[in-house]
């Protein structure tokens, strides 16, 4: 028994072409995927250079430094 969130999602084109997408091309799946992943880690990985550069700035230590 689906709930009716799992229904709209296999409904939905997101979920078409997602399946739809490794028989068509392999590479452009792997791609495709590589791109969500990292989208998807990109937010985190800001928000913790931006806490070492802040922790830096409040140390009175050089803010490149944790580039």
């Amino acid at each position: 028994m689906s709930t009716p969130v799992i229904e709209r999602l296999r409904t939905s084109n997101l979920w078409t072409v997602a399946g739809v997408l490794p028989r068509a091309s392999r590479s452009l799946a792997t791609l495709w995927w590589i791109v969500l992943i990292l989208r998807g880690l990109l937010p985190a990985g800001f928000a913790l250079v931006m806490g070492s550069v802040v922790a830096a700035v409040q140390h009175h230590a050089d803010p490149t430094q944790p580039l």
